[in-house]
């Protein structure tokens, strides 16, 4: 194995601390030696290692570096692209790799990534796959060859809650927030995102703030389906805001206006306008109904 590139791993996560608790991460030096890492593997990868299973965790301890520091530097599209590769150590490779202990922060990371972009389909999808690869993994290639069904859902994983993966708290405490916003308690949801201390990783912190933004969008959709206006008090109530926040809050929604100490919604339509917007939700809910439908088949 190439004593550069362990050094450069070294170098990597010496600047990338995996608890998150860093304030200080020089993230310009770190992405400079993550690209040097790189070029190292990429040279590994060119003449059959000696040491096959010390290059696959090398390998994977600097995708997961990387994954991290894409957290650091609030790169969502980055991390997105360190958890695709990572899959494969995590997946396919488990047999010939230890245990990872950043696997639950990082795929737990992940799943929150999701739910705060309201891509409730991708989640199921993900944890359903983790749960297979738990299930698969404990009773052994016996069981997985025989056609065994992962858990359908989040809330039915109680087959599974004796891997050491999905009891963790990194993974419970995302499908605990997806079970609330199925359940519609955003106002649980939105006390998560102000107690930052409760969290199971600080880094989970970076996706609260849009998670916290995708339930104020669908509190105040329904708010404005159930009433013709709300006092300032009650809409900073609903929204977990301060009152002195409300008006950049009406702000950003469509037809909405202050009037003295009330918000007014946009009730006063024509029947017209009404039925134009309905049949364009219908035909949105449509056209996202068979795109599921055909990516699942």
């Amino acid at each position: 194995m190439s004593n550069s590139a362990e050094q450069l791993l070294s170098q990597l996560q010496a600047l990338v601390p995996e608890d998150g608790r860093s304030s200080g991460v020089d993230v310009a030096k770190a992405q400079d030696v993550l690209r040097k890492l790189k070029l190292e593997l990429v040279k590994l990868q060119s003449s059959p290692p000696q040491n096959l299973n010390a290059f696959l965790l090398l390998q994977r301890s600097a995708l997961e570096s990387a994954a991290f520091l894409s957290l650091y530097a609030k790169d969502i599209p980055g991390f997105v692209r360190s958890i695709a590769q990572l899959k494969t150590s995590y997946t396919d490779l488990r047999d010939l790799l230890p245990q990872s202990k950043a696997q639950p922060v990082l795929l737990g990371a992940h799943l929150l990534c999701l739910l705060s972009q309201n891509r409730i389909a991708d989640f199921h999808t993900e944890y359903d796959l983790m749960a297979y690869a738990a299930t698969s993994k404990a009773s052994g290639s016996g069981s997985a060859s025989s056609g065994a069904l992962p858990p359908a859902s989040p809330t039915s994983s109680r087959s599974v809650s004796g891997s050491a993966l999905l009891s963790s708290s990194c993974i419970a405490f995302p499908v605990a927030l997806e079970q609330q916003l199925m359940e519609g308690c955003y106002s649980q949801i939105l006390d998560a995102n102000a107690n930052t201390g409760a969290l199971p990783h600080p880094l989970y912190a970076l996706f609260l703030d849009t998670l916290a933004a995708t339930v104020r969008a669908k509190i105040a959709d329904c708010s404005e389906q159930a009433y013709d206006s709300l006092t300032r008090k009650d809409l900073a109530q609903l929204l977990k805001l301060q009152e002195k926040d409300v008006d950049a809050f009406v702000k950003t929604r469509a037809g909405w206006r202050a009037q003295g100490d009330k918000v007014v919604f946009p009730s006063s339509r024509s029947a017209g306008a009404a039925t134009e917007v309905q049949a364009l939700q219908t035909i949105k809910q449509t056209l996202h109904y068979a795109t599921e439908i055909e990516r699942i088949v």
